[in-house]
């Protein structure tokens, strides 16, 4: 039987894998998958970069475990399936990991061992406190213990892959995702990486410290505008400084409605069409729809808090509550099955920061 082909990014990832799994038909079937699936497009981050990077480090900083089937199908499995706006990507993953298994001849306790280390990715929290877990979650994590400027490089890269979500939304969601991985007092668990946890915090403590000064930016700008005309005549010719003060505020609200004015959508029968700023269009097809869900937070009642977000197969569509065309998707989305109705009620009435699954293929 001839090896599986090379990935012509990653000639390495074929190798290791028929190391594990064999050379066999089934074992090529699988493989072909895994790889159309960390593939897609929309993936920046939770990409075959980073399972490439996860097996690397394996057989580099853990040894004794760079053998364990467990540990590499929970490597290729526990992002199979990567939705960045889904909350149920790792039950999905795992679904997917259980369709395949028998192909890979997986025994029950490698199946058992597998499915408990996708879950214990969801929050990074160990459910078996084992050496093969520990190894597993400190290598999913490894990009956090890296020098700053990779640090950036995987935190940009984390962004593009929600690029829809509004700067101030991604701030919020951000902070409180960093801010979760100290749930349980550490990061890395394994004697190999534990001393990457002070690199980690002092990264993880920086984004936070980015975001926020973010989060300040746009009020300190304006605040500093509206103080040079002062700097200039003072305070003792205020009919001037205030006439300065209106010009430049009229200035930039010409430019927020050049630039920063909300979208406009159409929709049919066929499908929706957002048009953005400077004539941009992000276009979803009904028949393209992969899921639809309502995301809302705990930034209102001042600011748009409730939001439905379409994922299609070449895309995503972010549409506020404030906008008519909110209502219009609803109704459209009711007449599709497995419609979820419960979902809509539940979301409206939130006001933390989740999401409820509306509708998905």
């Amino acid at each position: 039987m001839n090896n599986i082909g090379s990935h012509p990014q990653f000639p390495n990832l074929s190798i290791r894998w028929n190391a594990i799994f064999g050379t066999s038909e089934d074992s090529k079937v699988v493989f072909e998958v895994l790889i159309q699936s960390y593939s897609q497009p929309h993936r920046k981050y939770h990409n075959l970069n980073h399972i490439e990077f996860m097996l690397q480090n394996l057989e580099k900083l853990f040894p004794d475990q760079k053998n364990s089937r467990s540990i590499h199908l929970a490597i290729w499995f526990h992002d199979v399936v990567f939705n960045p706006y889904s909350r149920s990507n790792e039950e999905s993953s795992q679904k997917i990991f259980l369709k395949y298994a028998p192909r890979l001849s997986v025994t029950p306790k490698e199946t058992e061992d597998t499915l408990k280390m996708i879950e214990s990715s969801i929050r990074h929290s160990a459910l078996q406190n084992t050496r093969e877990e520990s190894c597993f979650l400190d290598l999913d994590l490894l990009a956090l213990g890296q020098d700053r400027e990779a640090y950036f490089r995987y935190s940009a890269q984390i962004r593009e892959e929600l690029r829809l979500i509004p700067d101030f939304i991604y701030r919020n969601l951000r902070t409180k995702a960093l801010q979760s991985l100290f749930s349980e007092g550490t990061l890395f668990r394994s004697d190999e990486l534990r001393h990457l946890n002070k690199v980690a915090t002092e990264n993880i403590n920086f984004e936070i410290s980015e975001l926020n000064q973010r989060k300040n930016a746009i009020v300190g700008f304006l605040v500093v505008l509206s103080l040079i005309p002062f700097s200039i005549f003072g305070f003792s010719a205020p009919s001037v400084a205030g006439k300065l003060v209106v010009l430049v505020v009229a200035v930039l609200v010409c430019f927020a409605r050049i630039y920063i004015r909300a979208p406009s959508y159409e929709i049919n029968d066929l499908g929706i069409r957002r048009h953005r700023s400077l004539g941009r269009i992000d276009k979803i097809m009904w028949s393209e729809l992969i899921e639809a869900d309502i995301v809302t937070t705990d930034e209102g009642p001042f600011v748009e808090d409730v939001f439905l977000v379409l994922i299609g197969e070449s895309g995503e569509c972010i549409v506020p509550q404030s906008s008519p065309a909110f209502a219009q998707i609803l109704k459209k989305l009711e007449q599709l099955a497995d419609y979820q109705p419960d979902a809509v009620i539940y979301a409206m009435l939130s006001t933390q920061n989740a999401r409820f699954v509306v509708w998905q293929r």
